[in-house]
């Protein structure tokens, strides 16, 4: 794989991508899905004794010449719909091995590596942020980021930022090499994180898009209380520019629009681009008050973009880029609350696509909607909108992401054998304070007496580390930013009366 990377990156950077390319090759992904998914079907699945999904679509009694005649005769998402009725699905437990794949005569276990495209011969590895566990390795070539180059160069051109002065504030290096092949101008790094890990493979990139003419910046590390720093440059940057793009976490934009107005900066020519965590109103409003816009975008390591915004946009509405992927819904019940949510199934379809990926379940849910909005991004058919997009089986926080599931153990387990009570004396609610930044609450009962609650708090977030090293990444920005907090009262009940560990909230749905 290094070698692969070494000798491909001069390549990758030796063929940049013109505006038109680009939207020539996003206009044409649309019209081939389809085609494109039965290829992923014929090539990728069926032949794979690897793959869970040959399994489940035989178990199904679905063969290839079956889906064929489905997508063919009722296009492709009610295809899915069909299968995913069927069984053929897979839960976010299931996918990351944690549960077996169980269904009415049917079990086995499967691994994340089962889920890899055998077609793709990988250049670089990508990991997800480790909600569960180890991170999830996805082994990426240099064909997907020439595919989410060109979606990026879309989507800035759409906002009226492609020609525009970019930065942003996040750790992975894949925005450095989308950037320079789309011919996107970045000009600034924040990197939110110090780390080790490919480091020369980071530092490769750099020089030899310096060599080649891309004039790529050197990473800056910044920590979520320096905020100001970042202020401080979007201000010197404005007084030449009309106009910067920052992509960042919505927690991390907020921190910045903070950080300007207790200083007195003018941030305003600032056009943040979020993702990692959900861009709600009240985020949204603080943005807007120093000036500066916003725009969400949703995406995975896994499968890239899903979503993106436009000038239309508010909060976290965001077209489906369905050129690379569709998404339906079903209704999930969430195991420890008494909320259905309509949970988002995944399906990606890309020849190049790192995972292959029918119906996965990703563990958040929306609403899901087709209306247009006339932007340039309906122009090229992208009219299905997913807004209010959250999660029901993870906790997500300055961009750091946990599984709900593994904070239940802790508050019914390990804090009252340590702290005394018993499991419903202890809660854990998600909220967003007035100042936008999402916090974890501990609810403890006044019952449980007095306790150290910085004690407390570390005890909880060590539990949770446990199990690799973006635990300790996790807790580490989680103790910096504050998040986890304690309050002494007792646990609320919903609607119905009951008590659960965590509560999630509901949206309504409109499907398509």
């Amino acid at each position: 794989m290094a070698l692969r990377y070494g000798f491909g990156l001069p390549r990758f950077f030796l063929k940049p991508l013109s505006l038109e390319e680009c939207y020539a090759l996003v206009r044409r992904r649309v019209e081939e899905r389809e085609e494109n998914f039965l290829a992923q079907l014929r090539r990728s699945v069926y032949p794979n004794p690897q793959s869970p999904y040959a399994r489940l679509l035989r178990w199904a009694g679905c063969e290839y010449e079956d889906a064929e005649r489905m997508v063919r005769q009722k296009g492709l998402e009610k295809t899915l719909k069909k299968l995913s009725d069927a069984g053929v699905y897979i839960t976010i437990r299931e996918y990351k091995g944690k549960t077996p794949i169980e269904r009415a005569g049917l079990s086995f276990q499967a691994q994340p590596e089962d889920f890899d495209n055998p077609l793709v011969v990988p250049s670089l590895e990508g990991r997800s942020s480790g909600t569960r566990g180890s991170p999830v390795r996805t082994k990426i070539d240099f064909d997907f980021l020439t595919e989410r180059a060109a979606e990026d160069a879309v989507l800035f051109d759409a906002l009226g930022l492609y020609e525009k002065p970019y930065a942003f504030w996040k750790a992975t290096s894949r925005n450095v090499l989308c950037a320079a092949k789309a011919g996107i101008p970045l000009v600034k790094w924040f990197l939110p994180l110090s780390s080790n890990r490919n480091k020369l493979a980071l530092y490769y990139a750099i020089v030899m898009g310096r060599l080649l003419g891309y004039g790529l910046p050197w990473p800056q590390p910044i920590r979520s209380d320096q905020a100001y720093k970042v202020a401080e440059w979007l201000e010197e940057k404005s007084r030449a520019v009309p106009v910067i793009a920052l992509k960042t976490f919505p927690s991390s934009a907020v921190r910045v629009c903070a950080a300007a107005r207790e200083r007195g900066l003018d941030i305003s020519a600032t056009h943040f681009i979020t993702s990692g965590e959900p861009l709600t109103p009240s985020r949204e409003e603080l943005i807007k008050a120093t000036g500066c816009k916003v725009v969400s975008l949703y995406d995975s390591s896994e499968t890239g973009t899903i979503g993106a915004g436009c000038i239309n946009s508010t909060g976290d509405d965001v077209h489906l880029l369905k050129g690379h992927i569709a998404v339906i819904q079903q209704n999930r019940l969430v195991g420890y609350t008494e909320a259905t949510v309509h949970a988002l199934q995944v399906t990606a379809f890309l020849p190049s696509a790192p995972k292959v990926l029918i119906n996965m379940e990703n563990g958040d849910y929306a609403r899901l909607e087709s209306r247009r909005c006339g932007c340039k991004l309906d122009e090229l058919g992208l009219t299905d909108h997913l807004s209010h997009i959250r999660s029901y089986e993870k906790l997500t926080s300055e961009g750091m992401t946990f599984f709900a599931g593994d904070l239940v153990r802790v508050l019914e387990e390990v804090l009252p054998s340590r702290f005394g009570g018993g499991p419903l004396d202890y809660q854990a609610i998600e909220e967003e304070g007035k100042d936008g930044l999402s916090h974890l609450n501990l609810i403890v009962s006044p019952k449980v007496g007095k306790i150290e609650e910085k004690m407390l708090v570390r005890t909880v977030l060590e539990e949770l580390t446990k199990n690799g090293g973006s635990g300790r990444m996790m807790a580490r920005v989680w103790k910096e930013a504050g998040t986890v907090r304690v309050r002494r009262e007792d646990p609320r009940p919903t609607k119905g009366g009951k008590v659960f560990s965590f509560q999630v909230e509901t949206v309504s749905s409109q499907e398509n």
